[in-house]
């Protein structure tokens, strides 16, 4: 595959997210002349517009899911409590007891609300966070009645409150322990109290924060976060024992790095995962003792290669996926938190999220190659349903669970009892109905879902058609999708991350309604499809820190490596895909794979060049060509290389680092053949932005200037300077660039054909200035915002007559303006902001005559 037919694709995976385009080639029509830069002028008016041809129309509402109609919930003493807006008074605390919906206070006057974050349900009273407009967030307390609910404790005094939406709590008998911010952001202190005020028990030192709580019957374990993390154990008279210690971080597998993060009470024990790069993850029991605290033992050594974070208590027994007897396999154990007290109870073929409900331990996973949700009740675990599609982790729902089956074209909504005949979709929520339990009364499960139109419901359901009924609608502020990275790739199909209300993923569009849908199952924060190559008839992508591989299709869409990297990146160069791994880099050209050790820097991306891929190591810049590793620059310290675009048959490319190596270079792929055409100041502020290839040579955005090259350091000058920000990507369209410049003097649409001559202003920009430009068709869009505040998209030809693009969905509100630009066949695809839908993807295409 040529590097110039996937600059685009590949750019916008540099890690500063930078993007360019390919273009035309253009002849030299005027010599450069370093002395000779353009300074921006002052805007002239601008030019009058015209109505443009082109409609747009939402793809797919991926996320229909309710934000903040319904909000946290917990169960307490036969009503649900839940934060809602009933229309009136904005988020409050609210409870139901499946017949009727009740206001329990207006914490804050007013339809502004209280923003409720986080609800728990103590021994004695519930406990949550809100705001009441004078205090900022605080902890408040409540025993279900108005006036029995006031605020508990104000741990930081004056209206800034505490800015974490949720805190750490834990109860034991009738205490609940809590840790709050009393300084600065982080939770600080410890507190206990039993409804009725707050004492501070335990006060961290500075720099460090208390993450997780647990309490028995010796009192309270907390988690010390700072250099390290510390399990510690508070005694009643304030003073800790430090239990022990682990790596803050560690990358044994991608969906453990929050390592030590979570505490579980089983019996009068705490269990944890805790690991490092040399042993993997591992469970640890704690008794609140130094010599009680350590890893659970099996057989003749620790267990290790924990499969999943995913673990569940049902009683006196921890559940968790552990490694099974075969070289490959998966086992289900329980613990007791002793070593005596751990057992293997089952083989699976793969781990999966385990949940529990009404006593019994759920599972959705595969077993004997049939994947569906399975339970246990202490022993091996049964098969309930079969099935057939992507699934959601199953979440408890009083002592039934429910999950999320993806069927094309729509997404159900199951509930199960644990049989067979009880477990079947939610029918009476309608197709795509995003629901989620609150909680249950007596046989009765509560959940807040969506109707048809999008408004927020809560709904009473038994399991079946006829007992499945809603009890109130409530205000809802649509949550989004937020499509992010959408770039082409293969099979007709543009790549990108959304949510759809299970967590960031990979989804795969062709632009249609039916053409849309998530490839991969399984929340990742670091879902990047920022880092994405194409060959052939497969595009590469990251997702929760591996790489996979897809043709567009779910079906089609595998995992290629198992936590390969600390931050895997890859690139497509010259007819090959490489990628990151442990050890260095791997190439592969779908025949063979081959692997080259290199100590690159393990946060750095890989970038294509001209001969393969530049990869920045620990003490310089090196390029990769088939098997071959060649030093090209000598840069000791973290950075990455930014770009990856060609000049006069050279690789042209940024490097950001802390060194004096910063800067802008020319590459051939020897060390005597790189060059340093200009030179920028530390990292982040004037490193390199956004690159263009046009034709025989390449515009790329450093310091405070606009430059053109040929690759090399006489044929590199300034076209325009004073530029504060330009907005990525950069179009090329007819042997020119269009970019997003904002300026000393304001932001303007500029375009150039790589001489000072041919570098102008063409259109105003007064707005956001982050969505950049993108050529499609003849012409290059951009967004941008009028006085009177309403996001538009608008392009131009190069004539300086602007064409407005009427799109009615889009509000007027700040940050509705579109972004995210991709070309893909005859469509133009971008994510902007819908009144009732939230930001979503959209298609452009030219109206019909």
């Amino acid at each position: 595959m040529a590097l110039r037919s996937i600059s685009w694709v590949l750019v916008a995976a540099c890690a500063g997210s930078i993007a360019c385009t390919g273009g035309d080639r253009a002849e030299l029509v005027e010599s450069i002349d370093p002395s000779r830069p353009i300074r921006s002028a002052p805007l002239p008016d601008p030019p009058a517009e015209r109505t443009s041809s082109y409609t747009a129309s939402l793809v797919l509402d991926i996320n229909r899911r309710l934000a903040p109609g319904v909000g946290a919930a917990a169960s307490w003493r036969g009503w649900v409590y839940f934060a809602g807006d009933d229309g009136l008074h904005g988020e409050e605390l609210m409870r139901t007891d499946g017949r009727r919906v009740e206001l329990v206070r207006d914490v804050r006057p007013g339809a502004e609300g209280s923003r409720i974050t986080q609800i728990f349900a103590g021994p004695e009273r519930l406990y949550f966070l809100a705001d009441d407009g004078a205090r900022g967030r605080e902890i408040w307390s409540s025993d279900g009645t108005a006036a029995g609910t006031s605020l508990l404790v104000e741990t930081r005094p004056g209206a800034e409150g505490i800015e974490l939406t949720e805190l750490p709590f834990a109860a034991h008998g009738a205490d609940v322990y809590f840790a709050a911010p009393t300084r600065g952001y982080w939770p600080d202190r410890v507190f206990k109290t039993s409804g009725s005020g707050a004492a501070e028990i335990y006060a961290l030192a500075e720099d460090r924060q208390v993450t997780a709580l647990a309490a028995t019957t010796r009192g309270v374990l907390a988690v010390v976060d700072s250099d390290a993390r510390e399990l510690i154990a508070i005694e009643r008279g304030g003073d800790a024992v430090h239990l022990a210690r682990h790596a803050r971080e560690w990358f044994g597998a991608a969906s453990l790095r929050d390592n030590l993060a979570r505490l579980d009470v089983v019996g009068d024990r705490v269990v944890y995962t805790a690991g490092d790069d040399v042993h993997g993850a591992e469970l640890y029991a704690s008794d609140g003792t130094v010599e009680g605290t350590g890893p659970l033992e099996l057989g003749k050594g620790p267990l290790s290669g924990l499969t999943g974070a995913s673990r569940a208590t049902v009683g006196a027994r921890h559940f968790f996926f552990g490694p099974g007897s075969g070289l490959l396999g998966v086992a289900l154990f329980s613990t007791d938190g002793t070593a005596e007290g751990t057992t293997r109870l089952d083989e699976v073929d793969r781990g999966g999220e385990l949940v529990a409900a009404g006593g019994a331990l759920y599972a959705l996973t595969s077993k004997g190659g049939v994947r569906g949700l399975y339970k246990s009740e202490g022993g091996a675990l049964t098969l309930v349903v079969r099935v057939d599609g992507e699934a959601s982790a199953p979440v408890a729902a009083g002592d039934r669970v429910l999950f999320r089956v993806a069927r094309a074209p729509h997404v159900e909504t199951w509930i199960s009892d644990g049989s067979a005949a009880g477990t079947a979709p939610l029918r009476a929520l309608g197709d795509d109905a995003d629901a989620r339990p609150l909680g249950a009364i007596g046989h009765a499960v509560l959940l807040a879902a969506d109707d048809d139109v999008g408004d927020a419901q809560l709904w009473s359901t038994d399991g079946t058609a006829a007992g499945t009924a809603p009890l109130a609608r409530l205000s809802n502020a649509t949550a989004s999708a937020r499509p992010e990275g959408v770039t082409a790739g293969a099979g007709g199909k543009a790549f990108f991350r959304a949510d759809d209300g299970a967590g960031p993923q990979i989804w795969a569009s062709d632009g249609t309604h039916r053409g849309t849908a998530r490839l991969t199952s399984g929340a990742s924060d670091d879902a990047a499809p920022f880092e994405l190559a194409t060959m052939g008839a497969y595009t590469y992508f990251t997702h929760a820190g591996d790489v996979w591989e897809s043709d567009g299709s779910t079906r089609g869409t595998r995992r290629v490596t198992t936590s390969a990297a600390r931050v895997p990146s890859v690139a497509a160069s010259r007819g090959a895909v490489y990628y990151t791994s442990p050890h260095g880099v791997v190439r592969t050209d779908g025949v063979s794979v081959r692997e080259v050790a290199v100590a690159r820097d393990p946060y750095a991306p890989i970038v294509p060049s001209a001969r393969g891929v530049l990869v920045k190591t620990e003490a310089g810049v090196a390029s990769i060509d088939d098997a071959r590793v060649t030093s090209i620059l000598e840069a000791p310290g973290s950075g990455r290389v930014l770009g990856g675009v060609l000049a006069g048959g050279r690789t042209v490319f940024g490097l950001s680092t802390y060194s004096q190596a910063s800067g802008v270079y020319a590459t051939d792929g020897t060390k005597a053949g790189t060059v340093r055409l200009v030179a920028t100041a530390a990292p982040y502020t004037e490193a390199p932005r956004a690159f263009a290839e046009l034709g025989d040579r390449a515009l790329f955005v450093a310091g405070d200037a606009l430059y053109v090259t040929d690759g090399t350091k006489d044929g590199t000058a300034r076209l325009l300077d004073d530029v504060a920000r330009v907005a990525r990507p950069l179009a090329t369209l007819r042997g020119s660039v269009y970019a997003l410049v904002r300026g000393v003097d304001g932001g303007a649409i500029w375009v150039s054909d790589g001489t000072t001559r041919g570098t102008r202003w063409l259109a105003d920009h007064a707005g956001d200035e982050g969505s950049g430009v993108i050529a499609y068709a003849d012409r290059a869009f951009f967004a941008r915002r009028s006085a009177s505040g309403e996001a538009q998209i608008v392009s131009v030809d190069g004539s300086g007559a602007p064409a407005r693009v009427e799109v009615p969905s889009l509000p007027g509100a700040r940050g509705s303006m579109p972004s995210e630009w991709t070309v893909l066949g005859p469509r133009l695809l971008f994510a902007a902001d819908d009144p009732s839908r939230g930001r979503e993807l959209f298609s452009l295409v030219p109206s019909a005559p």
